[in-house]
């Protein structure tokens, strides 16, 4: 594979030189072919040829005449080759160059060895900086620590780039090779014809091997399986060999062909060499999988259905243990990208298997069970919805269909999740219901729930329309609300952060464009988790700092009392979460994100000014609702929005500090005064109107 800079810095000059030779070497061998055709072959052919050396000669001079055809014909398959690579490698360094840009806009750089690096400053003003360091003290984030989920997006945007430059130099020396075929070989049919036949070649070869090895059970060896692995990760992007290896092996071969491998073999002891390429292949298989199904085709098709015939059958070695088809394909579908149709007929079939009880319980982990540290997933929600994940498109599609079923409704209200101590989160919550959010929030945002969220989201009117749905959906269970749904739920609040700030800040209008109600009471089941709780908040804060920056009416009435109203509306969240549990309140004990840089590694966001929004006022809502004497002010509605709230307080005064006019006749300490009194106020006004939407008591104001 090229390293960075090598890509990076890549010259194609003796490329472009060399296509252009072969071009012009095509052209001139044209030319000759024919010539020969006309004034050599022409003549050949009708001769009637007679004697000893009849029978040989005619067929040599024919087909020395036709050699120069060939000629001619390799000369071209050639320029072909060198051609797609010129394109492939360009495109790559293209890429590249665009990603070191995209880099510089996240405050990120990047090495000439390619590593990735926070620039000194985070990419922040130094009047950002001052500020931060003011009012954040020791919860201002390092740009490491801030920006390690940009790092990571960087990283992977490089590796891919990286590794299919990597592809196409590979893939033209195998076409070249075999254009030249071996010493003193004469010109004969092209094997290839450019870039796409050699794939198409390399890759029917390849799967043709890769099924030998299942067959002779040689892929279940150390050395097989490492073979294995090299092929699939080779070729997990190539179309032509995930169709052929796919539909070679049929359903039931590939089903059989991974049960086989994961699960324990009793006269096997696998060793950490073993489950390391066990895991690699996981993903590799994974991807090429999705690619197949992407590649379209009669026999796909085929392969489609039969997928989903053997989604309830068992599948396993004769001498272990057994696996559900569902549960084989959950464990490779977490990987690679699958194709639109097939995860909504694969979702639909799924929903209808595990109905009408809606018990996914029924997938409960076999009595012999898979291989040690692997993670598999035995639920089949898991795998299907990381796959939702990486498509958003199909992921829209999904949950978006409400026949035969409310698929929406189905996995947030009916389903019922086995207990599987296998699938538990290291917070330990449930994977499956984790990978349920997740694919929602890729639904009703158009990206993939790990990819950055911009400064201000936009939506279609059909995605707005399916998350109306699903706060609907969730309203509407109350306090079963799903506790593993929290976190996921305040991610997708936060996604749809305008909305919300639109809907609690004017809670009682008549063009909102979310149901308070349902707010509320999604508000009240968010805050019954902290952490939940302080993503929501801490990405609300994110929206308040937009609010204010791009406020062009210098009226503190306009903007500080919606964001107050916004606060008081949402914050009422916890009040009534304190009443619901009672004593059995995890607040008191369960901190899990106490700090703004653990909340940053929940939310994934791009640009220095989200991330500032995000230290800035984050980190002021962190240290704020962490206190003890927040905790305290709970109990009393007046001291909850006294002059102590240090949050609410920066709010105001970095408004006041972009709106210095405003404060025209007042004293600075009076002008700032009256900005604070104005949120605290208005923050009030937003408490009692969710109280009312409520049905609840307002906390003592006394």
């Amino acid at each position: 594979m090229p390293g960075y800079e090598q890509l990076y810095g890549l010259k194609l000059t003796h490329l472009e030189s060399a296509a252009g030779d072969w071009s012009t070497l095509a052209g001139r061998l044209g030319e000759l072919a024919e010539q020969a055709e006309r004034d050599f072959l022409t003549k050949v052919e009708p001769l009637d040829w007679r004697g000893e050396t009849a029978e040989m000669a005619k067929p040599f001079l024919t087909l020395t005449g036709q050699r120069f055809r060939y000629a001619h014909e390799t000369a071209l398959s050639v320029h072909e080759v060198l051609n797609g690579l010129l394109d492939a490698q360009r495109q790559a360094r293209n890429d590249l160059m665009a990603v070191e840009t995209e880099a510089a806009d996240l405050s990120l750089g990047i090495h000439s060895d390619g590593t990735v690096y926070s620039r000194l400053n985070g990419g922040y003003a130094d009047e950002e900086l001052e500020r931060m360091e003011r009012w954040t003290g020791s919860h201002r984030l390092s740009p490491g620590q801030a920006q390690q989920a940009d790092v990571d997006y960087i990283v992977g945007r490089i590796e891919e780039v990286l590794a299919r430059s990597a592809e196409a130099d590979a893939t033209a020396s195998r076409a070249l090779g075999d254009l030249a075929g071996e010493v003193g070989d004469g010109f004969g049919i092209p094997p290839v014809t450019g870039m796409e036949s050699a794939a198409r070649m390399q890759g029917l070869e390849d799967a043709s091997e890769l099924a030998g090895l299942y067959r002779s059970s040689e892929y279940l060896t150390q050395e097989g399986l490492e073979r294995a692995t090299e092929i699939l990760t080779a070729q997990q992007d190539n179309e032509y060999f995930a169709v052929h290896f796919t539909t070679t092996l049929g359903a039931d071969g590939v089903l059989d062909f991974w049960s086989n491998l994961v699960l324990v073999d009793p006269y096997r002891e696998p060793t950490q060499d073993y489950l390391r390429s066990v895991e690699e292949a996981r993903e590799a298989l994974g991807t090429t999988l999705g690619t197949a199904t992407r590649a379209g085709g009669a026999r796909m098709e085929t392969w489609q259905a039969d997928v989903l015939d053997q989604l309830d059958q068992v599948h396993g070695p004769e001498n272990g243990g057994a696996l559900l088809g569902a549960q084989i394909m959950s464990d490779l579908m977490r990987h690679g990208e699958w194709d639109t149709d097939y995860l909504t007929a694969y979702g639909d079939r799924l929903v209808a298997i595990e109905q009408p009880s809606g018990d996914g319980a029924r997938w409960v982990p076999p009595s012999t069970s898979t291989l040690p540290g692997l993670e598999f997933r035995y639920d089949p929600a898991t795998g299907f919805m990381r796959a939702l994940d990486n498509n958003p498109d199909a992921s829209y599609a999904f949950f978006s269909s409400t026949e035969p079923t409310d698929n929406a409704a189905y996995f947030l209200e009916e389903r019922s999740y086995a207990p599987n101590l296998s699938e538990e989160t290291e917070t330990g919550g449930s994977a499956a219901k984790d990978a349920v959010m997740d694919a929602l929030l890729a639904a009703t945002s158009g990206r993939s729930s790990d990819e950055p969220s911009p400064l201000s989201p936009e939506h279609s009117a059909e995605q707005l329309r399916l998350f109306r749905h699903v706060m609907d959906v969730s309203a509407g269970t109350g306090n079963d609300f799903d506790a593993d749904f929290r976190e996921g739920m305040a991610r997708l609040l936060g996604e749809y952060r305008a909305e919300v700030f639109d809907t609690a800040s004017n809670h009682s209008g008549s063009q909102i464009p979310l149901d308070p109600g349902h707010l509320a009471e999604i508000s009240n089941q968010i805050s019954r988790s902290p952490e939940a709780y302080d993503i929501l908040h801490v990405l609300m804060a994110a929206e308040y700092s937009e609010r204010i920056s791009s406020d062009t009416t210098g009226n503190a009435d306009f903007v500080l009392e919606g964001i107050g109203q916004s606060i008081g509306f949402l914050e009422n969240g916890r009040f009534e979460a304190l009443e619901i549990d009672n004593d059995d309140s995890v607040w008191s004990d369960r901190w899990t994100y106490r700090s703004i840089g653990n909340i940053a590694e929940k939310i994934p966001y791009a640009g220095g000014i989200l991330r500032s929004s995000i230290e800035l006022f984050g980190s002021q809502w962190v240290e704020w609702s962490g206190t003890d004497s927040a905790t305290r002010a709970m109990e009393n509605r007046s001291e909850y929005y006294a002059y102590e709230n240090v949050f609410m307080n920066e709010l105001a005064a970095q408004w006041l500090a972009l709106h210095p006019d405003s404060a025209e006749g007042l004293s600075p300490d009076q002008a700032l005064t009256d900005a604070e009194r104005t949120v605290r106020e208005a923050a009030g006004q937003g408490h009692m109107g969710a109280v009312g939407i409520n049905g609840g008591n307002p906390w003592r104001s006394s």
